[in-house]
């Protein structure tokens, strides 16, 4: 992947809830995928990059989106 081909298409950090007073969380290179807890419930956020110039797709739609996910993880 050429990196000056690429973008990221999230902040670099995000709120947990609507609602004030909450956490944010922060997107760091050593930790690609954060992950908290709510309640039982383990939730993690993994971005995507995004090309800026495509010269070719595949249409692999979700495939390439879990393929992506799975290196990821």
């Amino acid at each position: 992947v050429d990196a000056n081909q690429a973008k990221l298409l999230m902040d670099d950090s995000f709120s947990r809830s609507l609602n004030g007073g909450t956490d944010r969380v922060v997107l760091e290179p050593e930790r690609p995928v954060p992950c908290w807890q709510e309640g039982q419930v383990t939730i993690c956020v993994a971005t995507g990059v995004v090309c800026r110039n495509a010269q070719q797709t595949a249409g692999g739609g979700d495939n390439i989106s879990a393929a992506a996910l799975a290196v990821q993880i």
